[in-house]
């Protein structure tokens, strides 16, 4: 790690550029030499400041989740490293290459909403509407930094274990810009919580972050679900935690930011851990596969499974070739629970926003 230090401090001096140059586009945006455009549909915005992952996606779908019943939404994306350009209106037969992993797996779960892909978000919202006017709500996925569109609530995550009062620019840290630029939120969520946190570090943590009158603080942390079947697995599973059992060899793939949560989850329940780790957003090749595949049928064991994460599950769906492996691959859901009994309050805000400001002759 110090090693590491000692490397990084060399792209300091890029990091003050960094900085100014991101101010500099704020400063614009702040006395509307750049203008930021309203929409009369509620637009949502989920967000962060830092590289990597705070579990933007599985906020997102909390969202989703939580509005999809009771409100017309739909959920815009840019589609980060799809194969595609422009918009794209997903449908069932939209691949993770064609509009990106995380949207493919909004796709895969939400199949009642619309879902659209557009780095141009100004574009994306138009084209949404027209098509859609009847919707009553549009959430925009890691959109923070996106100040094109200005959004009716804007939401910031900030991992618990990554403050980002303690971080730096890129290259030299993990920002993306200043973190006190997180006053354009209106809401904040710590993310990655850990289960207990005494009051006293609450108002710490409000206190470092200087939270202002306007805005509204919350605490979240990350569960995993039920072990699932891949789209490719038609199998049933009777007992979804028998890997729990401690007697099962276990290979996790993982292409995401951080895998250590994870690791360390599925480590507490394997017999023995075989781990696969790429980068985020890993496009995996047929060699990748198959070193994957030849791992797993080496394993003596007649109890091994592979284990994955969702947006993982995505880019491997069209490569597994092997039918052991397909029969034997799963996925790990990840589910966000807010803590403090705060669930009610933040659910209450935002859709309380959304009647409010709603055109729709239903919410009047």
């Amino acid at each position: 790690m110090k090693n590491t230090n000692k490397f990084r401090i060399l792209f300091y001096p890029l990091s003050l550029l960094f900085r100014m140059a991101t101010s500099f586009r704020n400063f614009l945006f702040d006395i509307n030499v750049f203008k930021s455009k309203s929409f009369n549909t509620p637009i949502i915005s989920v967000g962060n400041i830092t590289v990597g992952g705070t579990g933007k996606t599985p906020h997102t779908e909390y969202l989703i989740n939580s509005l999809k019943d009771e409100f017309y939404i739909a959920c815009l994306s840019r589609g980060y490293k799809r194969s595609t350009k422009g918009y794209i209106l997903s449908d069932e037969n939209s691949t993770a290459e064609k509009i990106g992993d995380e949207p493919a797996q909004i796709r895969s779960k939400f199949t009642n909403i619309e879902l659209a892909v557009d780095e141009k978000r100004v574009r994306g919202i138009e084209k949404l509407t027209h098509q859609f006017p009847q919707l009553d709500c549009i959430v925009l996925d890691d959109a923070y930094q996106h100040r094109w569109v200005k959004p009716g609530i804007s939401i910031l995550l900030v991992d618990y274990n990554r403050m980002i009062t303690k971080d730096k620019i890129l290259p030299y840290g993990n920002l993306r810009e200043s973190w006190k630029n997180k006053d354009r939120a209106n809401m904040i969520i710590i993310s990655k919580c850990p289960d207990n946190i005494p009051p006293i570090e609450r108002r710490l943590i409000s206190k470092e972050l200087e939270i202002m009158p306007y805005q509204k603080l919350f605490f979240t942390k990350m569960s995993y679900g039920e072990l699932q079947p891949i789209k490719i697995n038609n199998s049933r599973i009777e007992d979804r935690e028998f890997w729990k059992k401690g007697d099962y060899e276990i290979v996790l793939v993982t292409g995401i930011a951080n895998n250590k949560s994870i690791v360390e989850y599925v480590s507490r329940y394997a017999r023995k851990l075989h781990v696969f780790d790429y980068g985020d957003h890993h496009n995996f090749t047929k060699a990748e596969i198959s070193e994957i595949s030849n791992k797993f049928n080496t394993i003596d064991n007649p109890k091994k499974i592979i284990i994955t994460t969702e947006k993982d599950e995505t880019r491997l769906l069209n490569l597994i070739s092997d039918e052991e492996v397909k029969k034997s691959t799963y996925s790990l859901p990840i589910e966000v629970e807010f803590l403090f009994e705060e669930k009610k309050d933040f659910n209450k805000k935002i859709k309380d926003y959304i009647k409010k400001n709603n055109v729709n002759a239903r919410f009047n």
